[in-house]
């Protein structure tokens, strides 16, 4: 369904139609017990593409637990239980990947690079590749507090020696970057194997002076690219950002634009500073901001983002902040965010109350209640509609509950208003990446101390 025709229909109709909704007596549903877990086979949720293919499969069954799902997915480098449709989408994407990188750790450019570098004496280096996991930009949480280790050498006082390490870190960390946008990938992912075998492939670049003019393509992403343009814009001008600056740049630079936009120090400290946000959430979720130039209070957008409390939070934080702007940009243009009893609601300029929830099964639950409570209760003049926008499904008892309050519920809006979660601009539309991975003037190698007997990089696959 177009995002007009969601409009004119769903959203109209919706409108009409509440207070028939409200007119149910709300003692009906007052004892209704709420939902625990739901069961499903995979093809009673997903598109067939997300299920199976020639990398991967969704195993077993999928648990609605009340918001997000939980998937079990298969490749052919591990099996992991995923929360979100989302990264679910994001996991199947990165196998490819990593087929793409194994296809280049097979050629002889790789072979001789990784040789080079297994001499060169970039200690610093060696320790990435060797233990990706537990080193920097390769741990599923606390992206930012490594990350900015990059920046902080590069700023920071240092003798000498760090000099030279620091020039070692921002030059891996540029290739790293190249590569990543090249594949169309999260430089930041918690993927551990994702990242270990990019940083073997940027190690054998940089410090084993591998030349590539790649035939590395752009993956293509699962599921057909069903959003408009205008939809995948925000994460299109990300990942170009991202793949031209460094960790600390990019929290310069989202600071200066919160700023910009009236938050205040407090409120971005505390986003910038949650370890949950890689550099890529605080991006996208900064340029969604932006792009929404006029909107009153985007500083509680900010405000709110500083909650989350784990990596999936983060995301799905993300998530909600584009699923308003392309609301805000597609069907009706935003006047203010507001708080809505702790709860980031946005007030559009023809009176509606939106949240938006970038749930793949909502459920009635002890969590869901309080927060369809308070939109409801919501005080405020020229508030002329209050309404719900679900990425995914809604179970009945949720729908009956929500429409009982006198709420619009619009479900399965993922395809209107959410964009791929990463996107691969056409070659066509964006500047290509440079067509090789070779760093200028690299740290002086006989200043980095020698390399010790037996030193060699090693993949670990944890």
């Amino acid at each position: 369904m177009s995002v007009s025709t969601l409009d004119r229909r769903a959203f109209v109709t919706g409108i009409a139609a509440a207070p028939l909704a409200a007119s149910v007596p709300t003692w009906v549903w007052a004892q209704a017990p709420f939902e625990t877990v739901q069961f499903f086979v995979p093809d009673e949720v997903l598109p067939p593409d997300l299920i199976t293919g020639d990398l991967f499969k969704v195993v077993g069954q999928v648990i609605a637990q009340g918001y997000y799902n939980r998937y079990t997915l298969r490749t052919d480098f591990e099996l992991e239980e995923i929360n979100t449709q989302d990264l679910l989408t994001k996991r199947i994407h990165e196998a490819a990947a990593i087929a793409e990188i194994l296809k280049v750790k097979d050629t002889d450019a790789f072979t001789a690079g990784a040789a080079n570098a297994a001499k060169s004496p970039y200690k610093a280096l060696k320790a990435l590749v060797n233990d990706p996991v537990n080193t920097l930009m390769g741990v599923p949480e606390g992206f930012w507090k490594l990350a900015k280790r990059v920046g902080e050498m590069v700023t920071g006082d240092r003798g000498d020696r760090e000099d030279h390490a620091a020039a070692e870190l921002v030059g891996f960390s540029t290739i790293k970057r190249k590569l990543a946008f090249k594949l169309g990938v999260d430089v930041y992912s918690s993927n551990r194997r994702l990242q270990q075998e990019m940083n073997e492939v940027a190690f054998a670049g940089f410090a084993g002076g591998m030349t590539m003019n790649l035939a590395i393509g752009a993956v293509a992403m699962p599921s057909a690219l069903n959003t408009t343009i205008d939809a995948v814009e925000v994460t299109r001008t990300a990942s170009q950002i991202i793949r031209d600056s460094a960790p600390e740049d990019l929290r310069l630079r989202n600071q200066d634009s919160w700023l910009m936009m009236g938050a205040s120090d407090k409120q971005i400290d505390k986003f910038l500073n949650n370890d949950h946000y890689s550099p890529r959430h605080e991006t996208i979720i900064t340029l969604a901001m932006e792009s929404m130039d006029g909107v009153d209070d985007r500083n509680e957008v900010a405000r709110s983002a500083r909650h989350a409390e784990s990596l999936v939070e983060a995301q799905l934080m993300q998530r909600r902040v584009e699923m308003f702007r392309s609301y805000h940009a597609q069907v009706s243009p935003a006047a203010a965010f507001v708080d809505v009893d702790d709860n980031l609601g946005m007030r559009t300029q023809d009176g509606r109350l939106v949240m938006a929830m970038p749930a793949d099964r909502l459920l009635w639950t002890k969590d869901t209640e309080p927060v369809v409570d308070a939109l409801a209760g919501y005080g405020g003049e020229g508030i002329t509609a209050r309404e719900i926008l679900v990425a995914g499904s809604v179970s009945d008892r949720a729908r009956q509950q929500v429409e009982a309050k006198g709420i619009v519920l619009t479900e399965n809006t993922r395809a209107d208003l959410l964009p791929q979660e990463e996107w691969r601009p056409p070659e066509l539309e964006v500047e290509a990446p440079p067509e090789d991975f070779e760093v200028d003037d690299p740290a002086p190698a006989d200043d980095l101390g020698p390399v010790e007997e037996g030193e060699q990089p090693t993949a670990d696959a944890s």
